[in-house]
């Protein structure tokens, strides 16, 4: 007999929390918490960063996803869902940063911002913002309006 299909499984490690689930329910409350994950990650790259939210707006994880260069990081949807469902979000927030200090979204952080809400809709995992990290500053998708 052949082997037509091969599966490489992985193993997912369990956590367990030492402390109270962070609640955001604004931009502000989110910025706090990437701040925190950011400041261990090299300022001269890019980084994409999610943080997966509960039916209750508590964040129950994160996970920096990508890391590029010093303009752009490729951002794989697929592999971003995966990390999400894996751990069981029921929204999302995605956040990367600008090293330049810029804060303004290109194109293609609009593009792949629509792309992820629309495959996010498929799932029933809602995008809930998606924030831009500048040097001193940042720019929230949702309080722009533009998510």
């Amino acid at each position: 007999m052949e082997t037509i299909y091969s599966i490489k499984t992985c193993k997912i490690k369990l956590k367990i929390r030492e402390q109270e689930l962070q609640i955001v329910k604004e931009p502000a409350s989110a910025l706090k918490i990437l701040r925190s994950v950011y400041a261990d990650l090299d300022v001269d790259q890019e980084h994409f960063v999610i943080l997966c939210l509960n039916s209750a707006n508590s964040v129950t994880g994160y996970k920096v996803l990508f890391s590029g260069g010093q303009s752009e990081s490729i951002c794989d949807v697929r592999v971003l869902f995966r990390n999400a469902l894996l751990m069981g979000a029921t929204s999302l927030i995605l956040a990367h940063n600008h090293p330049s200090g810029r804060i303004e979204p290109s194109a293609e952080d609009r593009k792949i911002t629509s792309k992820i809400v629309t495959a996010g809709a498929m799932l029933d995992i809602k995008i809930l913002d998606h924030i831009i990290l500048g040097d001193n500053s940042s720019y929230s998708f949702s309080e722009h309006g533009t998510l």
